[in-house]
């Protein structure tokens, strides 16, 4: 029993070196491309203030980023509750840590509007916004489900 288990036991050490190897091959072979992949690629933006921001909005420092839109009716403003708590919670702690809520719904969702949604929430989130073309470009960056569904009313949801 005890060989049984020596050789189970050395053949994964094997398949952990020869998936190493191959790892590492292929790093060299082919390197990531710098802006691709998760949050890669470029985008013209502007905050709750109208103030331009892009992709080094996250850089830097550690930051959250929470996709939604100000006419979510229990995810979204539930979601920015925790944040804001999280905040509270780190206190002195919580050093260079910046929040983003960016909308999937810019056509609604104005600076002005972000604006007085993220203010009642924490002065730590920041909205973002822009319009529908740079949004689309972000939500496809960081490979967020967005769209938007006709409901009851006039309105849509995205």
């Amino acid at each position: 029993m005890s060989q049984t288990l020596s050789r189970v036991r050395l053949g994964l050490w094997a398949a952990v070196l020869v998936a190493a190897v191959a790892a590492t091959i292929l790093f060299v072979v082919a390197p990531p491309k710098s802006g691709g992949g998760i949050g890669g690629g470029t985008y013209a933006l502007v905050d709750q203030r109208g103030d331009p921001i892009d992709q080094t909005m996250l850089v830097g420092h550690p930051s959250l980023l929470f996709f939604g839109y100000t006419h979510c009716p229990d995810v979204c403003p539930t979601t920015m509750g925790e944040m804001a708590g999280w905040f509270e919670t780190l206190g002195t702690d919580v050093g260079t840590l910046k929040a983003y809520f960016v909308t999937v719904d810019p056509t609604r969702d104005t600076p002005e509007m972000l604006n007085d949604y993220v203010s009642w929430v924490s002065d730590r989130i920041t909205g973002v916004t822009g319009d529908p073309a740079q949004i689309d470009r972000i939500v496809k960056a960081w490979a967020v489900l967005a769209e938007k569904v006709p409901g009851a009313s006039t309105a849509t949801t995205p």
